[in-house]
């Protein structure tokens, strides 16, 4: 993207993908968790809301301001399934996007008792840990840190690039652009409940450079050691 950007003709970009994510999660690597459980977990993370008169920059999604119908309708789906699953409805522990008021009732209204409300109880990194299945209503941060899990992601968003998904990632996540098409295909994945289904290595190294992760420390200096000398 930087050098699209056509900044300036002789510009050097180094990837070393997510420095903070690796560090966050380096025991995982180094010894992965067994959680034993009795269903397959399901983690469903809230997406983010946009507040009236407030708008972000890089974002074309329809209806902004509705956006919290997108969770609604999925906690409809997985209600269906709250006796067969063990799910979990994972919302924001601060900020504009925490709602548990609003998602309590929701839950309630819906019937959804078996669905727990998760905000600031656990932490994303112990759900991901114990999830079978990761689902997500937008593009966030959330889908960076389930790629170093081997749960399979169900990811929905209408303003993101595409390419990569239809084409070299396509047997790897779980990416829908239409709500119906994402809603249909989680159906279906539930219904037959089958878990791990897809391997994650080509999407792993697209957005994390996976490959070079015993040697980002090495990467990185070297990078900021280029910076500094300009």
């Amino acid at each position: 993207i930087l050098n699209h950007l056509n900044l300036q003709t002789d510009i050097k970009v180094f990837p070393v993908g997510s420095v903070r994510l690796d560090y966050n999660y380096k025991k995982h690597f180094l010894k992965k968790n067994t959680v034993k459980k009795l269903k397959p977990v399901l983690t469903f993370v809230a997406g983010t809301y946009q507040m009236k008169n407030q708008s972000y920059f890089g974002y074309n999604r329809t209806q902004p301001e509705a956006f919290w119908l997108r969770d609604y309708n999925i906690l409809k789906l997985l209600k269906k399934y709250q006796d067969r699953y063990e799910i979990i409805f994972k919302d924001y522990p601060l900020g504009l996007d925490s709602s548990p008021n609003l998602w309590k009732k929701v839950l309630k209204d819906i019937n959804a008792n078996n669905i727990s409300y998760i905000s600031k109880q656990k932490n994303l990194y112990t759900l991901l840990n114990m999830s079978d299945l990761v689902i997500l209503p937008n593009m966030n941060t959330t889908f960076f840190d389930a790629l170093y899990f081997d749960v399979n992601i169900f990811v929905v968003d209408e303003d993101v690039f595409e390419k990569p998904f239809e084409q070299q990632l396509k047997d790897e996540i779980f990416y829908f652009k239409d709500e119906n098409k994402f809603k249909s295909h989680l159906e279906k994945y539930l219904e037959e409940g089958k878990f791990y289904k897809c391997k994650k290595k080509k999407s792993r190294n697209y957005f994390l450079n996976f490959d070079g992760l015993n040697s980002r420390d090495k990467l990185l200096n070297e990078a900021l050691h280029a910076i500094s000398k300009n």
